[in-house]
C-alpha cells in the first residue's frame, strides 16, 4: 500500500471515531435533558398543588388522563374535564402542602409519589399522591394523577 493511502485510511478511521464519540455525547446530553425536564414538570405540578393553582397542573394534562381522587372521582378525563374535576377537588380539599419525594425518571415514562396535607372543613388530613408522566413529541404529559 502506498503511504498516501495509509494516511487516508487513518484519517477516515479517526474521523469515524470522532463522529461516533460526538454522537454518543449528544445522546447522553439528550437523555440528561429529558430527565431534567421531567423533574421540572414534577416541580411545577408540586407548585400547583402547594399554591392550589390548577393551571400549573392542568397545562400538563391532555385528553384521556386517568384521575383518581380522594373525593371518589375516578375516570379518564379530557383536559377541560380534568380542569373542572381538579377545581372541585381543590375547593373541598384545600392543599396545605405537597412533597413529591419519590421521583423515578425513565426515557418514556416517569413517576412521582409523595404526601399531601390538606384541610377539609377545617380539619387537617393526609393523602398519598401518585403522578405518572409520558414523554410525547411536545413534552411530558400527565397520564395518571391519583390522590388517595
Amino acid at each position: 500500500m502506498k503511504p498516501v493511502n495509509v494516511k487516508i485510511i487513518i484519517i477516515l478511521i479517526l474521523s469515524i471515531l470522532e463522529v461516533n464519540a460526538q454522537n454518543n455525547f449528544a445522546k447522553s446530553m439528550f437523555g440528561l435533558q429529558q430527565k431534567e425536564s421531567a423533574k421540572i414538570v414534577f416541580q411545577e405540578i408540586q407548585k400547583g398543588f402547594n399554591s392550589n393553582d390548577i393551571s400549573k397542573i392542568a397545562k400538563f394534562i391532555k385528553d384521556d388522563t386517568f384521575i383518581n381522587l380522594k373525593n371518589g372521582v375516578s375516570d379518564y378525563f379530557s383536559s377541560s374535564q380534568a380542569y373542572y374535576v381538579l377545581n372541585e377537588f381543590f375547593k373541598a380539599y384545600h392543599t396545605v402542602s405537597v412533597k413529591l419525594d419519590n421521583i423515578k425518571v425513565k426515557n418514556e415514562y416517569s413517576y412521582a409519589s409523595g404526601k399531601l396535607i390538606y384541610k377539609r372543613s377545617g380539619v387537617s388530613g393526609t393523602a398519598q399522591v401518585f403522578i405518572s408522566l409520558r414523554k410525547t413529541r411536545v413534552g411530558w404529559i400527565i397520564i395518571q394523577l391519583t390522590v388517595s
